[in-house]
């Protein structure tokens, strides 16, 4: 299904109509099978690397979820304090390795 496509423009007014109606909760549901009928419908070659893909981004965010919940608990038991709590959730390499941010340098054209 090409982007510049009649088709397409009827397939992207169906997600969208399907979209408002559905209630907000399930509307992740609505863009989800839109992206895999929209994918597949290019060939079904690359379904696997879809659902692998997929697969891996969600188990990421688990990841990501439960590390947050164990250093919020942390912080809880250990009772720190917002600077200390921003102290040791800062990488020390990145703040080193930043680059700061300067206001940009304009020349003077009117110099002579």
């Amino acid at each position: 299904m090409s982007l510049i496509s009649l088709e397409f423009l009827g397939f992207l007014l169906a997600v969208l109509v399907f979209y408002y109606l559905f209630p907000l909760k399930f509307r992740w549901l609505v863009l989800l099978a839109g992206s895999i009928f929209f994918y597949v419908s290019t060939g079904p070659d690359g379904l696997p690397y879809l659902t692998a893909v997929s697969v891996i981004a969600y188990l990421a965010a688990l990841g990501i979820h439960f590390l947050n919940q164990k250093q919020e608990q942390y912080f809880q038991n250990h009772e720190v304090d917002k600077d200390e709590k921003r102290k040791q959730m800062s990488i020390p390499w990145l703040q080193s390795h930043s680059i700061r941010y300067r206001e940009p340098s304009i020349p003077n054209d009117r110099a002579t």
